[in-house]
C-alpha cells in the first residue's frame, strides 16, 4: 500500500494589484483533474475505475489516503503522462513520485 499526503500546502501568487499572496494548493482537487486529464485519451473501463479512485480520495476524512498499487499507480502514469507543470507544482509532483509504501496489518 501507498500512503499519499493530501494536506494543501501553501505557494506564493500574486493578487489583483500584482502583489505577493499566499494561496493553498488544493491537493485533492490537482488530483482528481489529473487523473482525467484529456491528454490521457481513457477508454471506457479506466474512466470508470478512476471515478472510483477520485470518490475515494475526494471521501477521504483523513489528511492522508492509503492506496492499492494499482491504485498508486494508476496516479503515477497520470502524472508523468502531463506535460507543462509549473513552480507550484513542484512539491505535489514530489509526493506522487516520493509516495511511502506502508505496511498494512489486517485485523481478525
Amino acid at each position: 500500500m501507498r500512503q499519499f499526503n493530501l494536506k494543501n500546502y501553501d505557494i506564493e501568487g500574486l493578487d489583483g494589484k500584482r502583489e505577493k499572496v499566499t494561496v493553498p494548493y488544493n491537493v485533492r482537487d490537482t488530483l482528481v483533474n489529473i487523473l482525467f486529464n484529456p491528454e490521457l485519451r481513457l477508454g471506457a473501463k479506466d474512466l470508470l475505475s478512476r471515478d472510483d479512485l477520485s470518490r475515494k480520495i475526494l471521501g477521504c476524512q483523513e489528511d492522508t489516503v492509503l492506496l492499492e498499487e494499482s491504485e498508486y499507480q494508476q496516479i503515477l502514469n497520470a502524472v508523468n503522462s502531463i506535460k507543462g507543470y509549473g513552480k507550484s507544482d513542484i512539491e505535489f509532483v514530489k509526493r506522487v513520485l516520493e509516495c511511502p509504501q506502508v505496511q498494512v496489518e489486517t485485523k481478525e
